[in-house]
């Protein structure tokens, strides 16, 4: 059944039980012993708006009756309609929470359809069927006359959950309880829906027979699911009658939809099986494009075989040649087509095809202990020809099989050598060392050795990259003396490699005092080669891990770099540089110079990105450009980052930084567990960043990111939740979103404690500022409640003032005056401005009372916040002067209005000119100048 069509049933049975409830509430009301005149009353009113149609009110006034009357008889009948209502609007969750209050049983036999219907909708299916199974046996008039609906919700309760188990038995007793109800329903207007579950659980259940003719029965009541239902049909006819399954299939070919090609290759598959050859042909190449990869290889053993059965056997040979080279060896099928394909190639004259059949017959089926002498023979053919992956197979065969074979030391030289020509190095490397153990006289020595080395080489690599981990570097140090110190045929080209190679080695594997011992002799004897800076390279990391001079190592890497800069300019050598002046900065008096030069080497290999770099050395640096960027910018507010070249790249370079760190693909990186939240500060830098650089968008991202993480995991340590909200308000602020960050500041606020900090003394001056802007501006009067609030919430933090929260406190004061000489009428806004900035310099210079006292005490001994506090009273005392002149003007009192509007401009040019401590006061500074002038 469609979901809408569902929804109409359902909304019916609400509008019953509404209208008894009601019913109900009436009687009730009229009862002195149960009910009080008020309760009467709020019950007759929800049904007057019921009637009047005003559903959203309806639901709440059920809520606040609920609130007021816990215990009311009405309140399952309220529940029941509260469901109803949310049900009707497609709230799902409401509508089942509402339901699950109710406990009278004549009241949930009247919702439980509804409440079957929720859990559908929420797809709670095993809850649904549980549910309902308690009612299979139940019946009254209203649930009588939804039977059908019942029946379908059981059964999709069954089917679809069964759908979602992993276990085969538990689905398939699932599927099976669904099947007796979908049946039942196919006669009724559920029928058709029931029909195309019905043929599947058909399916599932292995009933083929049932399902295909569902299927063909759907498919002509459906013409534009046809072709769909026509192949579902197909699959299922196949294990009955496979030529039925042809018409079947037949018939979707017709169709030329997305399934003729399936189609097409199930009907060749049929053909083959029913020995029609005739027709397999006369389709493979239509089909060819339709077959799966995965069955290609079936596909050329069926078409073979069928140009084989109708006697056409060079047409055989190419799909038969491919399904062989595919085919794993041994099968009977493999057998098979390795007969056919002799007998094909013996029909066509076909000489090397039956040659190399035959061989594989032979390999596959041996039986003849004297093909040793003729294997050996081919392989040097082979060999001849360059064919050297069968020249292998050849050898080792014999290898394998013929252990008396008379040439073993031409054997394995020849094995040993065609299998490194093959890259099989483990093999030639194992041949290699048997031959130099075995024949130590042999002619073919200085060629053994040669090989024997390259294999080492190569295997050396395999083991670094894990394709043949057994050979050890250790082992690699040994053969690779063994090949210096013997007639190894070597140039000194090559003499000079594998001496430097050798050194390295050692190093690698913590034999320093050696690698220390061949370098020396190594740069005396090439002082001029090109290979001197990886000399130099490896002098001063065998000096690093010998715990030896911090400075030479330093100079040795700095010269390799220098000497090749294209080779050993790299990520690695940089980290090494980097942890060395990290170090020598912890005991040195130029400290600041080694932590540049750290910063500069890590930066570098970061840049590189050949090399991993720590998370924690990653947010070190990028904390290191951050609070280069952040000193400036802190001491230099009024600038842009753009205003120095040096700012602007520590910015880019930190905002990269913490970009590469905590994000990946782009996306915002998870917090795995709690030993992650050392990440919620540095996640907060790169919001910063993000903001500093003009990326609000991304910056909104970051915060929501990590906000998603605090909320997903409350009960972790987390430190800066209120921090986090806040600067997700202030960037909701930057968009221009004002409501958003209103929200958000009142969340913040609702979330503090009763002991104010500074962070929260500023979101509730950020959300009264926000409120009141955001107001109409006819709601801007003191009889609005709402404004009362903001005056409420100003006046508090003007009152509550503490030097930790400045300049909140003072910009709170201002405000006020602001907000409430906006309020007076036109001609009183002067008046009322400047009777409250007097108030306002009263309340902050007065030392009367306690908290005025220990403010004036904090603030001498702290002189940062002394000079924001002496900047914000100059300003005040500008703005009193400033309305004083306008109030002389005004009385034509021009002298005396001149000389304060002199003294205003003189006190609001020197905060101007010294640049105020924040970017409020400047502004407000701005506006002052902009307006006196």
């Amino acid at each position: 059944m469609p979901r809408n069509q569902f929804g109409f049933l359902r909304f019916t049975k609400k509008c019953i039980l509404c209208v008894t409830a009601f019913a109900c509430m009436h009687t009730f009301a009229a009862d002195d012993a149960y009910s009080s005149d008020e309760e009467a009353f709020l019950i007759r009113r929800i049904a007057e708006f019921w009637k009047d149609g005003d559903y959203g009110i309806v639901k709440s006034q059920i809520h606040d009756f609920v609130r007021k009357y816990p215990k009311s008889a009405l309140n399952d009948y309220l529940q029941g309609i509260l469901g109803d209502l949310h049900l009707q609007e497609n709230q799902f969750e409401q509508a089942l929470a509402a339901y699950h209050t109710i406990s009278d049983p004549s009241v949930h036999e009247k919702i439980v359809l509804n409440k079957l219907q929720c859990l559908y909708e929420l797809s709670d299916y095993e809850t649904l069927f549980q549910e309902g199974e308690r009612y299979l046996s139940h019946s009254s008039s209203e649930f009588d006359d939804r039977r059908c609906e019942f029946h379908f919700l059981m059964a999709e309760g069954y089917f679809r959950h069964a759908l979602t188990l992993l276990s085969p038995e538990q689905s398939k007793q699932l599927i099976e309880k669904s099947q007796p109800f979908y049946e039942q329903l196919l006669d009724t207007e559920y029928g058709e829906i029931s029909s195309f579950a019905l043929a599947e659980v058909y399916r599932l259940l292995k009933q083929n027979a049932k399902g295909a003719d569902l299927y063909l029965m759907l498919a002509s009541r459906h013409p534009d699911k046809k072709e769909s239902l026509l192949f579902n049909a197909g699959l299922l006819e196949a294990n009955l009658d496979k030529q039925a399954a042809i018409d079947v299939f037949d018939q979707v070919i017709e169709l030329s939809g997305t399934k003729s090609g399936d189609a097409a290759y199930n009907r060749l598959l049929l053909y083959f099986q029913t020995q029609q050859y005739e027709n397999v042909i006369a389709n493979h190449r239509l089909v060819y494009p339709y077959v799966p990869e995965e069955q290609m290889s079936v596909f050329n053993f069926i078409v073979g075989k069928s140009f084989y059965a109708l006697q056409d056997f060079e047409s055989a040979t190419t799909p038969l040649e491919k399904y062989i080279i595919e085919q794993a060896e041994g099968s009977d099928q493999y057998k098979d087509a390795l007969l056919i394909q002799m007998t094909c190639a013996r029909h066509t004259n076909n000489e090397p095809l039956f040659e190399k059949s035959l061989n594989r017959f032979k390999k596959t089926y041996p039986d003849d202990s004297e093909l040793a002498k003729a294997h050996f023979m081919h392989a040097m053919i082979l060999k001849n020809d360059g064919e050297l992956a069968r020249v292998e197979i050849e050898l080792r065969t014999i290898l394998d099989r013929y252990s008396s074979f008379e040439d073993p030391e031409s054997l394995i030289y020849e094995y040993a050598i065609v299998t490194h020509q093959n890259s099989k190095y483990d093999l030639s490397y194992e041949m290699l060392k048997r031959f130099l153990s075995d024949y130590p006289n042999s002619e073919r020595m200085q060629s053994a050795w040669r090989h024997f080395l390259s294999s080492c080489l190569h295997l050396s690599k395999q083991a670094t990259d894990q394709e043949y981990p057994t050979y050890s570097k250790d082992v690699f140090l040994t053969d690779l003396q063994k090949v210096l110190h013997n007639d190894n045929g070597l140039n000194q080209d090559e003499l000079r490699e594998y001496r430097l190679l050798y050194a390295k080695l050692a190093y690698e594997l913590n034999y320093y005092n050696e690698s220390l011992e061949n370098l020396q002799t190594y740069i005396a004897d090439y002082s001029n080669h090109e290979s001197l800076g990886e000399a130099h390279l490896l002098t001063a990391l065998s000096l690093n891990r010998l715990s030896s001079d911090l400075e030479g190592f330093c100079s040795h890497l700095e010269k390799a770099i220098e000497l090749n800069p294209e080779l050993y300019d790299t990520s690695s050598i940089h980290l090494q540089l980097y942890n060395a002046y990290i170090t020598r900065s912890e005991h040195s008096d130029n400290r600041e110079f080694f932590i540049d030069k750290a910063a500069h080497y890590l930066y570098c290999a970061l840049q590189d990105a050949t090399q991993p770099i720590k998370l924690e050395n990653q947010l070190w640096l990028g904390g290191y450009y951050y609070k280069n960027a952040k000193d400036y910018l802190d001491q230099h507010w009024a600038n842009s980052a753009g205003d120095r070249q040096d700012v602007a790249m520590y910015l880019d370079r930190a905002l990269e930084l913490y970009d590469k760190a905590l994000t990946s693909d782009k996306s915002f990186i998870k917090l795995v567990d709690s030993q992650s939240l050392y990440l919620e500060p540095e996640i907060l830098k790169f919001g910063e960043l993000a903001g500093l650089k003009g990326h609000v968008d991304s910056k909104l991202q970051i915060l929501q990111a990590l906000i998603e993480q605090q909320n997903n995991n409350p009960n972790w340590g987390w430190q800066f939740k209120r921090q986090t909200m806040y600067e997700l308000a202030s960037t909701y602020e930057d968009l221009r979103d004002y409501h958003a960050a209103l929200e958000t500041y009142d969340f913040i606020n609702t979330q503090a404690n009763s002991v104010s900090t500074p962070l929260t003394n500023a979101s509730a001056l950020k959300s009264a500022k926000l409120r009141f802007d955001l107001m109409d501006r006819k709601s801007k009067n003191e009889k609005n409640p709402d404004v009362i609030a903001v005056l409420n919430k100003l006046k508090e933090l003007q009152i509550r003032k503490n030097i930790l929260s400045e300049p909140t406190h003072l910009e709170a004061g201002i405000e006020y005056a602001k907000v409430r000489a906006s309020l007076a009428q036109d001609n009183m806004r002067d008046s009322r401005y400047l009777f409250f900035l007097v108030r306002l310099k009263e309340d902050f210079q007065s030392r009367d009372d306690l908290v005025g006292g220990e403010y004036h005490s904090s603030l001498k001994e702290n002189p940062e916040k002394e000079t924001v506090f002496l900047s914000y009273m100059k300003f005040i005392d500008a703005e009193i002067l400033r309305m004083q002149s306008k109030q002389l003007f005004n009385e034509n009192n021009k002298e005396e209005g001149f000389r304060c509007k002199d003294r205003a401009v003189n006190l609001l040019s020197e905060l101007n000119e010294h640049v105020p401590p924040t970017h409020y006061l400047s502004g407000e500074v701005h506006k002052s100048l902009k307006m006196i002038r």
